[in-house]
Parts: C-alpha cells; sequence; structure tokens
C-alpha cells in the first residue's frame, strides 16, 4: 500500500459543551486522528474570543500533530463590521445583495488584514507550524459575474480604465473588459498572498491553503445550498499561478465531490495543473461537507485514486464528518 502525507481539516469551535471547551472529546478525536496517521490539523479556531486555543494546541502538541491556524482573510467580524460591505443599484442590479465579504480592491481591506495575522504568529508562532488561508478570494462567482461590486475603491478603477463608475449589463460583455476587472482582482488578492508569504518567513512558518477544486473549466452551481463552486479564477483566486511561483508550501483542494466520475475528472485537471508547481499539492477529500457524505467505502476508492495518480498526499474535511471507518480506511495509507 502505498504512503500518504495525511492532513485534515478541523474546526476548533465545535469541541463546544455548555459554551466550554470539551476537552475529552478534543483528545478523542484528535488521538484517533494521530492513530490514523494524520499528520497535520489545519485547525479554524472560528469565533475571535471565544474557546480558548491553548488547550487544544496542547493536546496536538502532545500527540506529535502539527497545527496550522486556519484564518478566513476576507471574513473576519471585524473587518465585516468596519468595512466597506457591497452596494447594489436598482436600476441595474436589481435582485442582487449585499456580500458578506469585504471588497478586495479596496487597498485599506488588505492592509488592515495583516497586523491581526501578525499578532497572532508572535502569540502562537512557537507552538504552530504554519497559516492556512482560506476564502482567499472574492465573492463567489455565480455573485460577482452577476452582481459586479459597486463599492468606492471598484467604482474609481472603472472610471480611470474605462471612464465610467458603472457600466451596462452590455458593456460588461465585452473582451477587454471582462480581462481587466478579473485582472485586477487576481493581481490585488495575489499581492495579498505574497505578503502572507513573506509573514510567515519572517517568522519561519509554512503558509498552506484550501483551494477551490473548480479552477476554470468544471460546471459551477448556482443555487443554494452550496451557490458556486468558482471557477477559481473568476474569484480572484490563481491557485495554479501562486503554486508554480511557489507562494504557498502546501496547496489543498476542495474536492469533496460525492459523484465518484465527477471526483475523478476534477482529479485530473489537478494533476495536470500540480505538475509545474513548486508547491506541494495535496487532494482534499469530503467526508461530511455541504456537497453531501462519502461513506468510508467511497473515500477508500478515492485515496487510491489520489495514489494512481501520484499525488503526495490528501486532507480531509472534517474530522468532525469522521466515523470510526473512516479512521480504519485512511490508516491504510499512513
Amino acid at each position: 500500500m502505498s504512503k500518504l502525507v495525511l492532513t485534515a481539516w478541523d474546526h476548533h469551535a465545535r469541541y463546544a459543551k455548555d459554551g466550554k471547551i470539551d476537552m475529552e472529546l478534543v483528545r478523542r478525536r484528535l488521538g484517533m486522528a494521530a492513530d490514523a496517521g494524520i499528520s497535520t490539523l489545519f485547525t479554524l479556531p472560528d469565533k475571535p474570543n471565544g474557546l480558548p486555543l491553548d488547550p487544544y494546541l496542547d493536546v496536538a502538541l502532545e500527540l506529535g500533530l502539527k497545527v496550522h491556524i486556519w484564518i478566513i482573510p476576507f471574513r473576519s467580524p471585524e473587518l465585516h463590521d468596519k468595512l466597506m460591505k457591497r452596494l447594489t443599484d436598482a436600476e441595474h442590479w436589481d435582485g442582487c445583495k449585499e456580500s458578506f465579504y469585504p471588497c478586495v480592491n479596496d487597498v485599506a481591506v488588505r492592509e488592515r488584514i495583516l497586523p491581526d495575522v501578525e499578532a497572532l504568529i508572535r502569540a502562537q508562532g512557537k507552538r504552530i507550524d504554519g497559516i492556512h488561508l482560506d476564502y482567499i478570494r472574492d465573492d463567489n462567482a455565480v455573485g460577482s459575474v452577476a452582481c459586479p461590486c459597486q463599492c468606492p475603491a471598484c467604482r474609481a478603477l472603472r472610471l480611470k480604465y474605462f471612464g465610467k463608475e458603472q457600466l451596462t449589463e452590455e458593456e460588461r460583455k465585452a473582451p477587454a473588459v471582462i480581462y481587466k476587472e478579473f485582472a485586477w482582482k487576481n493581481a490585488f488578492i495575489t499581492d495579498l498572498v505574497r505578503k502572507y508569504r513573506a509573514l510567515t518567513a519572517k517568522y519561519g512558518l509554512q503558509l498552506s491553503m484550501a483551494a477551490r477544486a473548480n479552477y476554470a473549466m468544471q460546471a459551477d452551481l448556482p443555487k443554494p445550498p452550496v451557490y458556486g463552486l468558482g471557477p477559481a479564477v473568476l474569484e480572484g483566486q490563481d491557485w495554479a499561478a501562486w503554486g508554480e511561483e511557489g507562494l504557498l508550501d502546501i496547496i489543498s483542494s476542495m474536492n469533496y465531490h460525492i459523484v465518484p466520475e465527477t471526483f475523478s475528472e476534477v482529479l485530473k485537471g489537478h494533476v495536470r495543473l500540480a505538475k509545474d508547481m513548486k508547491s506541494t499539492f495535496y487532494t482534499g477529500i469530503g467526508l461530511k461537507s455541504s456537497l453531501g457524505v462519502n461513506p468510508p467505502d467511497r473515500v477508500e476508492r478515492y485515496i487510491n485514486e489520489c495514489v494512481d495518480a501520484g499525488m503526495k498526499g490528501c486532507t480531509f474535511f472534517a474530522l468532525d464528518g469522521a466515523v470510526d471507518e473512516h479512521y480504519t480506511v485512511i490508516k491504510k495509507f499512513a
């Protein structure tokens, strides 16, 4: 049996019991992960000033597990409350909703993020192995394509390049306009990733990310509850280019599909894209996600496909969706 590097996403806040961290559950679940051969956890602390993270890290360190703190750059409550939300214009964009995300085109948004991350690293840097980026992108493609941002930063960019702050639906279809809008979005987010790279390098930490499985060619999902799977490049998340540049140490794809044929097709595309990367690429496999549940036998099939495709490792989503039989399967590949 081929050996893989096995990693997993985890949610620190899901160990809550009566508003406190359930240490018995932490020890049991992390112990099962370590016993199954999982070596690294990408852990989302979730609510700021909520459950203490230190006890969780204590257990992980005792078990020899490495931890990357999982952050969501454009979804922090501080940014959501203090910075601009997207605006809508009933005349042109009737039915559009305000985005949950502050706009990445605003330099104030990007500059506001880094000091918070550096403070986190200073507090936990000796106890963690890296920073893990999720939602390192703009709003969902199905939203941003149908309802382009109307914040002051985006309006200023349109005025500069197109001579007007707001375009008609027909004007937005022009190839040059499409190119320019997505080019500046990707450029701004890539700039932020480079700053994360410099920050983690400064403290000797790794930088990893959760990558949209749909890079460019896969059909999107335009309806809830998933409401969008990319494509990543339409959301400013050109993770293939980031991997080729080596901006990340680890890129884990979110290939959570419960339909085997779809999983296989997406995996083939990732193998092609990962071939020229300096970053290490892992296939993400959903145990239980918004797309549904993959039972243990299907997870084993997926892992075997990763082995056959030459993948170096897998990342499982997420620990709280794992049953005993999942761990039995995973352990075969450790």
